[in-house]
């Protein structure tokens, strides 16, 4: 689910340097005064040792708290510091200004076994999860250690103020997904009006799907389900009782992708679940801001989500959560902050997935920056993290455009407020053994130690 893209993002960016360098093209050329512009950045950056106070480095975003409903950050997935750095901005916002929401790029099912977790401590969840997250590179001792922390800090809250995950991507492991709907439905029998449908759920079996034509054929064959919620939406909140939300956001997110994951499967395109995948994450936020209390939200994506204003690259004109974020119909319009990742020296670990030969082999590589001009901020990288304000008071970066990749005009601050460059990470290590075969989401078992190896 984090690295459908990797491999696409990898040609891509090889053909991009050799173009960019054989034209003399690899900086955005500005007319902005160069002295200025480092005047401003003296001021306006903040060198962070998460081993030390980090709340005092991200302390830099303190004014920009009011501002703002939701925070994102975007990344290059497969780079291990991603999950440090994740960690305390959970903290940061979390005791800052109480953000107990934590929004997660996989589907809604995934977010209420970790939330069981979060709450049970129950490792068997934990395993059972991230034997979910097999052939993708989620499934890493980096990520593992990363909930562990997270429930030992939230072991330290009041319960008003623990955090809180809140998938809202679409459901890629439908096996998973389709087990969390079945352990949610009530004991008793269902109203007469809706029984046929739901018996029919309960006795279906989803269990080792041999094609992703298979896998197809049973999401359509839930198309039914979807619809008599709708046509009888009091009847299954009367038998749901306070599930109905997360049996209907669950199942939507299960059947509403079918088709364009069936093609993506088959001919490696990805245009049309580009469309219906990043309509549905802001689709699914909408319904998660309407039905939980009111809140403030935080959430690390790709950063291919997030960007606020279109870029052009693979998903040029598709949709992105971060520009559906500040439509005309968005609740949160006009409060959305971006902090952009960029890296330096550093690499990632990426899948390799053979659809044909349903294979999938894990490769290291080298990772470009993520940014342009990097080079007007290499002198205060000194530090493994590294926050730029570029929003502030007489911020050249509202004026200019610098940092952008492939950029579709405007400025800066257009397309994100922050740059946080990481420095000198590793890229992620997968947790062995590793599934050597794609399988639609059947699960294999294997033990984690305490260590996540």
């Amino acid at each position: 689910m984090f690295d459908i893209k990797n491999k696409k993002r990898v040609s891509f960016f090889i053909i991009l340097t050799v173009i960019l360098t054989l034209t003399g093209c690899s900086t955005y050329t500005s007319n902005l005064n160069v002295d200025d512009t480092d005047k401003y950045l003296k001021k306006n950056y903040s060198e962070m040792n998460l081993e030390e106070d980090y709340i005092k480095g991200l302390s830099i975003l303190d004014k920009d708290l009011k501002k703002y409903d939701v925070f994102l950050a975007g990344e290059c997935h497969g780079v291990k510091n991603n999950y440090d750095i994740r960690l305390a901005l959970i903290k940061y916002f979390n005791q800052k200004t109480g953000i107990r929401y934590f929004l997660c790029e996989y589907g809604y099912s995934t977010s209420a076994y970790l939330n069981e977790y979060l709450e049970t401590g129950d490792e068997d969840i934990l395993n059972y999860v991230f034997e979910c997250f097999e052939t993708s590179i989620a499934c890493n001792k980096e990520y593992y250690q990363f909930y562990k922390k997270l429930r030992e800090y939230n072991e330290t809250l009041d319960e008003d103020k623990k955090i809180i995950l809140m998938g809202i991507d679409i459901e890629y492991n439908i096996t998973a997904a389709i087990a969390y709907l079945k352990s949610i439905l009530p004991e008793n029998a269902p109203p007469a009006e809706i029984a046929s449908l739901i018996n029919l759920f309960k006795k279906t079996k989803y269990d080792k799907p041999n094609t992703w034509k298979e896998r197809l054929d049973y999401t359509n064959s839930l198309k039914p389900l979807q619809a008599d919620m709708k046509k009888n939406e009091d009847i299954y909140k009367e038998y749901l009782k306070d599930k109905y939300f997360d049996f209907s956001i669950v199942l939507d997110n299960i059947v509403n992708p079918g088709e364009p994951d069936y093609l993506y499967s088959k001919t490696n395109d990805y245009n049309k679940l580009h469309f219906v995948r990043e309509k549905s994450i802001y689709d699914n936020f909408k319904r998660v801001y309407e039905h939980f209390p009111k809140g403030k939200y935080f959430g690390q994506f790709g950063f291919d989500h997030v960007h606020q204003k279109d870029i052009i690259d693979y998903m040029y004109n598709k949709g992105r959560f971060g520009i559906y974020l500040n439509s005309e119909d968005s609740p949160v319009k006009g409060k959305v902050l971006y902090i952009k990742y960029g890296y330096k020296d550093c690499h990632f670990t990426y899948a390799d997935q053979n659809f044909d030969l349903q294979k999938t082999k894990y490769l290291d590589a080298e990772l470009y920056n993520c940014l342009t001009n990097i080079n007007i901020i290499d002198k205060y990288l000194d530090k493994d993290f590294t926050l730029f304000k570029l929003n502030g008071k007489m911020t050249p970066f509202a004026q200019e455009l610098y940092f952008v990749e492939s950029p579709d005009g405007g400025v800066t601050t257009d397309y994100f407020q922050y740059v946080l460059i990481i420095k000198d990470s590793k890229g992620v290590t997968p947790i062995e053994p590793w599934v050597k075969y794609w399988n639609c989401g059947i699960l294999w078992t294997w033990k984690i130690n305490d260590e996540g190896k």
